[in-house]
């Protein structure tokens, strides 16, 4: 059986490293805290494994992080862009 959490790959830390430099580059957001309750992707601790690459980007939480941030999914997560 799989793990419940799917295995970190280079490729996710990429990503998360992308989508972080987003998210510090000054641009208006909510907390992390505010952000989860709002997405549904759960509270401040969550959006930190995302954010730092503990916890890979999926589409629920992509689609979110690019409306938040006024960007594309692609700006950060080409592989989940693909999906959508």
């Amino acid at each position: 059986t799989e793990n419940k959490r799917s295995k970190i790959t280079d490729e996710h830390r990429a990503e998360a490293a992308r989508l972080k430099a987003l998210w510090d580059d000054g641009r208006h957001h909510r907390t992390q805290a505010e952000f989860g309750e709002h997405y549904g992707l759960g509270n401040q601790a969550n959006i930190g494994h995302y954010l730092n690459g503990r916890s890979a980007l999926n589409a629920k939480a992509a689609a979110a992080f690019a409306a938040e941030l006024h960007c594309k999914v692609s700006d950060f997560s080409q592989r989940v862009a693909d999906e959508l």
